[in-house]
C-alpha cells in the first residue's frame, strides 16, 4: 500500500495504531476495530439507491433471531474459558455469523476468520473476503452482513502478519489455498455450509491484490472484485519476488475469473514531507484494469474518495489518517461498493449479462458519483 519513508512511517506508526485500539477520541473509536467486539456491529450500509425489487443487499442492520443483536457472537462457546479462542470446529448458529480459528496446516498459524452465513443448513456460494495492510477485518463487518443477506456465506478471515512481524504475499497466499482446501475436505463441521463450486473473492487494498494473486494460482474463485487493490510488492526498495510478487502487469493475463476494479485517485498521488499516497497511481486499480485479460474486466472510480472511504469506520486511527481524506460521503461509496458487488456476484452466479449493474453504473455516473467502464474479452 506505500512506498520508501511512508511506508515506513506507516509501520511505526502502525504499532502505535494497533496499542490504541480500546482509546477513543471526542467519543469515536481511535483504532480499528475487531469484529470480536461488541462495537464492531455490522452497521447499516446506507443502501438506498437501491431500486425495489433489485438485486441489491438489504439493510445491515438485519436483527437476529432471539437477540435483536446484529453484532457477531461467539458461536458455541458454552465450554470456553473467558478469553479463550473460538472452537475451531464450531457450528454455524442461527444469528447468521460466527467466529472460529483456522489452523494452518503449513506451520500451524491459527488464523481467526469471522463466518457470515445465511439461515438455513443447506451450502451456499461462497464469498472471500481479504483485509487491507494492517487493517482488522472487523472494519469491513457490514460487508459480510451485506453479503449474507444477498444468499451468501462469506469467510473474512485476519491474516496473519503485522509492521515488524510481517509475513510475505505468497506465503500468505498459501495460507489462503489451505483454507479453501480444508473447506473443501469439510475439515469443520461449519464447512458444510460452504459450496465451492462457485466463490467470488473480495479484497480492499492489500487484500485485492491477494485476491488477484489467488486467482492467478487457482481456478476455484470464479469472480474477484477488487477494492482499491494495491500491487504494493514489498518492504521499500525491495523488486518484485517470489515472496513479494508483483501481479500487474506480470500475472494478470493468467486471471481468466471475470472481475470488478473499483477504486479511487485522491491518494494515487500526494506532495509533502509526510503525505501518502496509499494506492500510488503506477500500482492502483487502473493499472490492474488496463492489464486484465479476463472475459470481463469492470473497472469503476469512484470520484471523491478515498484508499479509506471503502471502510466501516475510514476514520480508524492513526494508521487511517496517513492517507488524506477524499471530499466523497464514505456512507454512500460504501454503500455503491456494496450494491455492484451483489449485483455483479449475482448476475455471473446465475450466468445472466450483467445489464442490472450496468444499469446500475450508468443511472450512478449521470448523477457525478463514479465512472466506469466495461470491457468483455473473448476466450
Amino acid at each position: 500500500m506505500m512506498r520508501a519513508g511512508a511506508w515506513i512511517a506507516a509501520l511505526c506508526l502502525g504499532l502505535l495504531c494497533l496499542a490504541c485500539q480500546e482509546a477513543t477520541s471526542e467519543g469515536v473509536d481511535a483504532a480499528p476495530r475487531d469484529a470480536y467486539t461488541e462495537d464492531a456491529a455490522p452497521r447499516d450500509a446506507d443502501v438506498k439507491d437501491a431500486a425495489p425489487g433489485d438485486a441489491a443487499p438489504r439493510d445491515a442492520d438485519v436483527k437476529d433471531a432471539d437477540t435483536g443483536d446484529a453484532a457477531p457472537r461467539d458461536a458455541d462457546m458454552s465450554d470456553a474459558a473467558p478469553g479463550d479462542a473460538a472452537p475451531s470446529d464450531a457450528a454455524p448458529v442461527d444469528e447468521g455469523w460466527m467466529e472460529v480459528i483456522f489452523e494452518s496446516p503449513i506451520d500451524a498459524t491459527p488464523i481467526p476468520l469471522t463466518i457470515y452465513a445465511p439461515e438455513g443448513l443447506e451450502a451456499r456460494p461462497a464469498v472471500l473476503f481479504l483485509h487491507g495492510f494492517l487493517l482488522e477485518r472487523g472494519l469491513y463487518a457490514s460487508y459480510g452482513a451485506q453479503l449474507r443477506e444477498a444468499g451468501y456465506v462469506v469467510i473474512m478471515p485476519q491474516l496473519p502478519g503485522g509492521p515488524f512481524d510481517g509475513i510475505s504475499h505468497a506465503a500468505l497466499k498459501d495460507h489462503l489455498v489451505a483454507l479453501l482446501n480444508a473447506i473443501e475436505a469439510r475439515e469443520a463441521s461449519w464447512m458444510a455450509r460452504v459450496d465451492l463450486s462457485w466463490l467470488g473473492v473480495v479484497g480492499h487494498s492489500m487484500g485485492g491484490k491477494l485476491a488477484l494473486l489467488l486467482a492467478a494460482e487457482d481456478e476455484r474463485p470464479k469472480a474477484i472484485f477488487g477494492i482499491d487493490p494495491v500491487d504494493t510488492a514489498g518492504p521499500p526498495g525491495t523488486p518484485p519476488s517470489a515472496d513479494y510478487p508483483s501481479v500487474t502487469p506480470e500475472r494478470m493475463s493468467e486471471i481468466d475469473a471475470p472481475m470488478v476494479l473499483m477504486g479511487e485517485r485522491t491518494n494515487a498521488t500526494c506532495a509533502g514531507n509526510f503525505c501518502q499516497a496509499c494506492a500510488p497511481e503506477a500500482e492502483n486499480f487502473e493499472q490492474y484494469a488496463l492489464h486484465a485479460t479476463s472475459r470481463v474486466v469492470v473497472k469503476i472510480e469512484a470520484l471523491g474518495a478515498s484508499h479509506m472511504s471503502f471502510l466501516d469506520e475510514p476514520d480508524c486511527g492513526i494508521f487511517c489518517a496517513l492517507c488524506p481524506r477524499g471530499v466523497d460521503d464514505p456512507a454512500q461509496t460504501r454503500a455503491l461498493t456494496q450494491r455492484y458487488m451483489a449485483l455483479f456476484f449475482n448476475a455471473l452466479l446465475a450466468a445472466q449479462p450483467l445489464d442490472a449493474l450496468e444499469s446500475a453504473l450508468a443511472l450512478d455516473a449521470a448523477s457525478g458519483l463514479i465512472e466506469f467502464e466495461i470491457e468483455e474479452n473473448p476466450r
